[in-house]
């Protein structure tokens, strides 16, 4: 089962957010199109994965383009 999502406000307005479930745990992808909002995702992405294990939520996080995810 996935669920998908869109931020609307704030840094992040326009992000997809697709979470679904695996068996060990969540996987969440951000995709968005503005290459640089990528980049700055992609440098953050292995500490908020990092923050979300340790609120006790296992996950793997993505960070992908809009148009990879959505074809």
């Amino acid at each position: 089962m996935e669920t998908h999502y869109r931020i609307v406000s704030g840094p992040l307005c326009g992000t997809k957010v697709s979470v679904s479930m695996t068996a060990h745990g969540l996987r969440i992808v951000l995709s968005h199109t503005e290459s640089k909002l990528i980049e700055r995702l992609q440098r953050i992405q292995n500490r908020w994965q990092r923050q979300l294990h340790q609120l006790g939520f296992p996950c793997l996080l993505e960070v992908t383009c809009a148009d990879e995810s959505d074809a």
